[in-house]
């Protein structure tokens, strides 16, 4: 009889144990610095012949949920876009990665009246942030401040990359659950 109470009590601490382990794997993020500079490319999706290079500098730190059920992933940082000055001495902002992406925003740095950030993109990337690719918006037309990003023709910016083979293979890398969807109907 007592053998069995003692392996039912080994049993209960056992899986008391892998209980409290998952529960920590939920709840506590691994956190990881970032300090890194991609070179990459700004190319449109409807455009196989033009793309300019652009450099994207990355700093602050990644917290990563190994089993993200109960919390996202988040980035709290700034990252810098050679080609966009808004970009650039922005303020810190935390990022909250939600089904792989997460939403840039910018501070309006031309308005001088209102301190509303301005949607810049979605970003995906790895949490080391050694690939990254951006869905950049642009303004629907010269008369409307309406901004919008299409599977059509829609504006990206990737890194690491030097020409437009490398970058469409980082985005499908990275952006697995888009390319899935969207952009294989465009021929990528």
């Amino acid at each position: 009889m007592n053998k069995l109470k003692f392996t039912s009590q080994l049993l209960i601490t056992f899986l008391s144990l892998v209980l409290c382990t998952l529960l920590l794997l939920c709840i506590v993020p691994f956190k990881n610095n970032i300090d890194t500079t991609l070179q990459g490319i700004q190319w449109r999706l409807d455009d196989s012949t033009s793309y300019e290079p652009v450099v994207i500098t990355v700093k602050g730190i990644y917290k990563q949920h190994i089993l993200n059920i109960v919390k996202d992933d988040t980035f709290n940082g700034t990252i810098e876009i050679s080609n966009y000055e808004r970009t650039k001495n922005s303020e810190p902002q935390e990022l909250i990665f939600s089904n792989e992406f997460a939403t840039l925003l910018y501070d309006n740095k031309n308005d001088n009246y209102l301190n509303v950030p301005i949607y810049f993109g979605n970003i995906n990337c790895t949490p080391s942030f050694s690939k990254i690719d951006i869905g950049v918006v642009e303004r629907e037309s010269d008369n409307t401040n309406i901004l919008s990003w299409s599977v059509e023709d829609g504006l990206m910016i990737t890194a690491p990359a030097t020409n437009l083979d490398e970058a469409i293979g980082v985005s499908k890398e990275v952006s697995k659950f888009i390319w899935l969807n969207q952009f294989q109907a465009n021929g990528y």
